[in-house]
């Protein structure tokens, strides 16, 4: 079922406010619009000077304008704030993405380092358990940074460089 709208173009007024400007109930309003019920002559006049207003409305206002400047500049501080914050999240997440890489390497670097010394066969004993106790910490950190958490990290950064970009071109656009 189509609403059906008592003014040529869009006015946000709720039935209640309506209600009041014509000094009705809201169920009286409401009555009236669906067609069993008039409205008392000081409102049918009153009626008539809103449709008179509503259909005279300007396409460009004053009001408008400076309403329209107003969020624009709103619009603008934010974008530019919001631009400020994705490039301190991209900074921190590159570091972080590097730091990972690093700790990966090296927890590679460990194990090949623990394989190569234990094959010369000169630790016994207790380098053995050390070096085996070295071996099982480096495969722990191999897991925590593990390549598939490096390229969660690389996709979120890759994100955050496009909403980067959206947002230089918006500011730019407006």
């Amino acid at each position: 079922m189509k609403k059906e709208t008592i003014f040529k173009t869009k006015i946000i007024l709720p039935q209640e406010e309506m209600a009041m400007l014509l000094n009705v109930s809201r169920s009286q309003w409401s009555m009236h619009k669906i067609g069993y019920r008039g409205l008392p002559a000081k409102s049918r006049e009153k009626f008539g000077f809103i449709l008179k207003i509503a259909n005279e409305l300007p396409l460009d206002s004053v009001h408008r304008k400076a309403t329209v400047e107003r969020q624009e500049q709103e619009q603008l501080e934010k974008l530019e704030a919001q631009l400020k914050d994705v490039a301190i999240k991209q900074f921190r997440l590159e570091k972080k993405c590097n730091e990972v890489e690093e700790k990966y390497q090296a927890a590679l670097r460990t194990i090949d380092f623990v394989h190569l010394a234990l094959s010369k066969k000169e630790f016994v004993g207790f380098e053995y358990e050390a070096l085996t106790r070295i071996e099982s910490k480096a495969i722990e950190t191999l897991n925590r940074y593990s390549l598939y958490e490096q390229t969660q990290l690389k996709i979120k950064l890759e994100v955050l460089e496009l909403e980067h970009k959206l947002l230089k071109r918006a500011i730019v656009n407006k």
